[in-house]
This record gives structure tokens, sequence and C-alpha cells, in this order.
């Protein structure tokens, strides 16, 4: 909606991601939980959306993440970046089903 309201709109994904995004979407791929990347990305946007998720194997709740630690490392970066390029609003939805 806000690419077409004539909002610059980035969608940032992992390099492996298939993310398919609306027409007027940039899209960047890299290393999540990389201040440098994300520092990079978030120059010249005014706010930042982060849905991040783990990977987990199947849908059972017993089953481990694949990196237990990638939401505190990526989070951290994510504020970092956020800080260095005077980025001052972040929501994040960071507990999903």
């Amino acid at each position: 909606i806000g690419a077409q309201r004539g909002h610059q709109v980035t969608a940032v994904s992992r390099p492996s991601s298939k993310l398919e995004v609306p027409p007027g979407v940039r899209v960047d791929r890299g290393a999540l939980d990389s201040t440098e990347f994300l520092t990079g990305v978030l120059a010249g946007h005014d706010a930042v959306l982060s849905g991040l998720g783990l990977r987990i194997k199947g849908l059972m709740p017993w089953n481990t993440p694949e990196d237990p630690t990638f939401l505190a490392r990526s989070t951290r970066a994510l504020v970092e970046a956020a800080k260095a390029t005077g980025v001052k609003r972040i929501i994040a939805v960071s507990a999903g089903g």
C-alpha cells in the first residue's frame, strides 16, 4: 500500500528467500544480522517494520530453531543501523504463532 501511495518501500530478506513483492517495492537481500548491511538499506528511510522470524523445521512446538540466536543478533543490528541512519521509528512483530 505504501508504494502505491508514492512512498519509498524496501523489503529486506535473507539471500535465500524467494520473497515476492508488489510493483514499486525494492528488495535488498543480505545478512539480516549485519549492521553494515542494514545501515546501507535503511539510509533515506523514515521507519522500519520488522517481522523477522526463526526458521523452524516443521510446525510442531517442540522443534528447535535452526539458529536460536538469530533474532537477538538481528534486532541488535537493526537498532544500531537505525541509530546510525537517524531512523527513529521501529515497529516490530517479534512473537509469532
